[in-house]
């Protein structure tokens, strides 16, 4: 797995709370497996294996965290803090959760109050479906009062009393197709773009690859990132990314 670093401050405010009620969000054909996607109680949520997709982005965001602490209770759960987003205008957090490992087609959906959080009970359907937790990352996404789509760091931890509070955001992305190179850029989007920061070894298509964010001023930046095929243009991506 690679590392690279970038600059951004992240400072989260957790509070207790519950996952708000939902109907599943996206049409996936459910495996045949007893652990497929479906919608899921206690908490309130979709989550399961489902059958390969016919198709897919060529440069995938797979996790958002602050650091990368997997260790559950001893009932295995774990527990999801939401960052704090009522500056943009919003009162909730949507969370996706997806396996890490190319071709593990694993999903979990679940909303989140704004500086709440939810238990994740691992022993419904990832442990039993063989996976591990480890290998599983959680994007937490925010619809803001304009519209725009803002991509905010989660806490996960075994409880509060051991979140991770004061590590850095680690996000994680993955590439459909062997590339030779991986570029990233976070800046003020009021400003002009800061260069490119550039891993020039061959990336694997289906490897992770991890860019930790350090500390920086707290507000909404733009993080741009971008792979080059062996075989073609550069595939390109721009986030938004909020921190409170």
């Amino acid at each position: 797995m690679r590392v690279a670093g970038l600059s951004a401050l992240v400072v989260l405010f957790f509070a207790s709370g519950t996952a708000l009620p939902q109907s599943c969000p996206v049409n996936l054909t459910s495996s045949d497996s007893g652990f497929g996607y479906r919608h899921r109680p206690m908490p309130d949520r979709c989550e399961g294996l489902y059958s390969a997709p016919v198709a897919g982005e060529s440069l995938q965001l797979l996790s958002f965290l602050i650091g990368h602490p997997f260790d559950p209770l001893p009932d295995h759960r774990l527990l999801i803090t939401a960052p704090d987003v009522h500056a943009l205008g919003a009162q909730t957090v949507t969370v996706v959760a997806h396996a890490i490992p190319h071709r593990v087609y694993y999903r979990m959906d679940v909303t989140v109050p704004s500086g709440g959080s939810v238990q994740w009970p691992l022993g419904a359907v990832v442990l039993p479906a063989g996976l591990k937790p480890g290998d599983i990352g959680l994007v937490g996404s925010v619809q803001a009062a304009d519209g725009s789509v803002y991509y905010v760091p989660l806490g996960l931890a075994a409880s509060e009393s051991t979140a991770s509070r004061g590590l850095q955001p680690v996000i994680i992305f993955r590439t459909l197709v062997d590339s030779g190179s991986f570029l990233w850029r976070l800046y003020d989007p009021t400003g002009i773009a800061t260069p490119w920061n550039k891993q020039g070894q061959r990336i694997k298509a289906g490897e992770p690859i991890m860019v930790t964010l350090d500390s920086l001023a707290g507000k909404v930046m733009a993080l741009d990132v971008a792979a080059r095929p062996l075989d073609g243009d550069f595939i390109q991506i721009r986030l938004k990314v909020f921190n409170p």
